[in-house]
C-alpha cells in the first residue's frame, strides 16, 4: 500500500512540475477598484457560479463590493470533456482587501488564489517603531467534509497570524489547524511557519512579500514527505491607508492531490 501512493504521489509531483510556471502566473495583486473586476481568461478562472440570479464565467465582469463581508463559497456543476465537474469559487471580503479563489474539480492546475484586490498601503504610512500583529484565516477551496466514521463535520480553515516589525521592515508570522481530507492521503492537519522575510515595495505596487519561505507539518505520515520536498513560498500584500489588513497566499503546492494552494487574510 506504501509504495502504490508513493508511485501515485511521484506521478502527481512529474505532472504538477508541468503546470508549476502556468499555474503560479495565474496569480495577481491588483490596485483596481473592485467594482470593476473582470475575472480574467479560461486559462486562469474555470468553470462559472451563479450570483443573484447571473452566471458568471472567464471573461465576465462583476462588482465584488456586492459581496457580503468575510467568506463566499459558490460551487456550481459545469460539463467539461462531456463531465461533470464542480467548479469552486470562494471569495474572502475584508474592508480594504478582497481575495478571489477558483479551482475546477479534477484539473491538473490546482493553483487556488487567483486574485487580491485592494487598497495598497503606503510605504510611508507604516510607523518605524513597534509591531503590527494581523489575525485572521488560512484557507483553500474546499471549506469542511465529513469525517470517516464518526461522521462529524470538520472545518477545514485554520488560523493564522502576522507579525511586522515596523523598525526591522521584516514580517514573519503561522497558520494553525488546517484540516483536510483528499483521496490519496486521507485526513490529515497542517501546521506551520512563514518566515521572516523582508516587507517592501514590489514590482506591482503592492507593499508586501513575494516568495516568503515556509515550512509546512502534518501529522499525516504519507503527506509528510511530500511536503518535505515541496518548498512551498507565500506572497503577501499589506493592505488600507493604516496598514488595517494583510491578504496573501501559500503556493507551491498546486500537486497535491486536490489541496491546492492556500488563502491568508488577517486584520489588526
Amino acid at each position: 500500500m506504501k509504495t502504490t501512493f508513493k508511485l501515485t504521489a511521484v506521478a502527481a509531483l512529474v505532472a504538477a512540475s508541468l503546470n508549476a510556471v502556468a499555474a503560479d502566473s495565474d496569480f495577481q495583486f491588483s490596485s483596481i477598484d473592485p467594482e470593476d473586476f473582470v475575472f480574467r481568461g479560461s486559462a486562469v478562472y474555470q468553470g462559472a457560479f451563479d450570483y443573484n440570479g447571473v452566471t458568471y464565467s472567464a471573461g465576465s465582469a462583476f462588482d465584488l463590493t456586492q459581496l457580503p463581508d468575510g467568506d463566499t463559497r459558490l460551487v456550481k456543476q459545469v460539463t467539461v470533456g462531456g463531465a461533470l465537474r464542480n467548479a469552486i469559487f470562494r471569495f474572502y471580503k475584508q474592508d480594504y482587501s478582497i481575495v478571489v479563489g477558483n479551482t475546477l474539480q479534477a484539473d491538473l492546475n490546482r493553483s487556488f488564489v487567483k486574485d487580491i484586490v485592494g487598497l495598497n498601503t503606503a510605504e510611508s504610512a507604516l510607523p518605524t517603531s513597534g509591531s503590527y500583529t494581523y489575525t485572521g484565516v488560512v484557507f483553500n477551496h474546499n471549506d469542511k467534509y465529513t469525517q470517516p466514521g464518526t461522521g462529524a463535520t470538520i472545518i477545514n480553515d485554520g488560523q493564522f497570524s502576522y507579525t511586522i516589525d515596523l523598525a526591522a521592515r521584516t514580517g514573519s508570522g503561522t497558520v494553525s489547524n488546517i484540516r483536510g481530507n483528499r483521496p490519496v492521503y486521507g485526513e490529515f492537519e497542517l501546521n506551520g511557519t512563514l518566515h521572516t522575510a523582508a516587507i517592501a515595495v514590489q514590482a506591482d505596487g503592492t507593499l508586501g512579500v513575494k516568495n516568503g519561505n515556509v515550512t509546512l507539518t502534518t501529522d499525516n505520515l504519507d503527506l509528510e514527505d511530500e511536503l518535505a520536498a515541496a518548498g512551498p513560498k507565500y506572497d503577501l500584500g499589506i493592505f488600507g491607508p493604516n496598514a488595517e489588513e494583510v491578504a496573501g497566499r501559500i503556493h507551491g503546492l498546486s500537486d497535491f492531490n486536490g489541496i491546492g494552494g492556500y488563502a491568508l487574510v488577517g486584520k489588526r
